[in-house]
This record gives structure tokens, sequence and C-alpha cells, in this order.
């Protein structure tokens, strides 16, 4: 084919070509090779830090999915406080130092019916 008469019009090419054409040729070859090896690396690179980039997306997304329950879990307990309301709590307390406030007068009671 084709190909066979390339080979063969090199080949005649070669033993009429001259010594320094001939050493041009190999460095150009060289050169040739060198950046080939060059680009392979660059993609190599590039592969890598795409890798990287997947890898940082995935683990940032696995980070934020943790901290979204923590931070929903605080919204929760924030929304139960809120519905509970500020104003219940300060019942509570208002009732709680009431109920100490009475168990105290008790006590007086107790021991003034001691004496």
């Amino acid at each position: 084919g084709g190909r066979d008469r390339e080979r063969e019009e090199r080949e005649k090419a070669k033993v009429s070509k001259s010594e320094s054409e001939r050493e041009t040729e190999t460095n150009e070859r060289e050169r040739d090779r060198e950046t080939v090896q060059e680009t392979r690396g660059d993609r190599g690179k590039e592969r890598d830090k795409e890798r990287e980039r997947r890898v940082k997306k995935s683990q940032r997304e696995r980070s934020e999915r943790k901290r979204g329950g923590r931070e929903e879990k605080k919204r929760e307990r924030a929304q139960a406080q809120g519905r509970e309301g500020k104003r219940a709590s300060e019942e509570r307390k208002k009732r709680a130092s009431e109920i100490w406030m009475e168990r105290e007068r008790e006590r007086e009671r107790e021991r003034e019916r001691g004496r």
C-alpha cells in the first residue's frame, strides 16, 4: 500500500542524505518525543488537579451536610423554645420562686410554732 511506498522513499532518501541532515532529523525526532512526553505530563497534572477538585468538592459537600444537620437540630430546638415562648418560661420561673417563697414562709411559721 501507500505506507510501503513511503517507507521505500524514506529509505532511498536516507541513503542520499548527508550526515548533518541525518543529525538534524534525529534531533527533531528527539525534540518531538520530549514534547509528547511533556504534553502527556501536563495532561497527567490536569487529571490530578481534576481529581483533587472532585475530592475537595465531595468533602465540602459531606461537611456541609453534617453542618446542615447540626444547624437543623439547633433551629428545631430554637423553634421549640419559641413555641413554648419566652413568657411561658418567665412565668415558670416566677411560679417556682413563688413556691419557694411560700415554703420559706411555711418554715418560718414552723419555727415560730416550735418556739
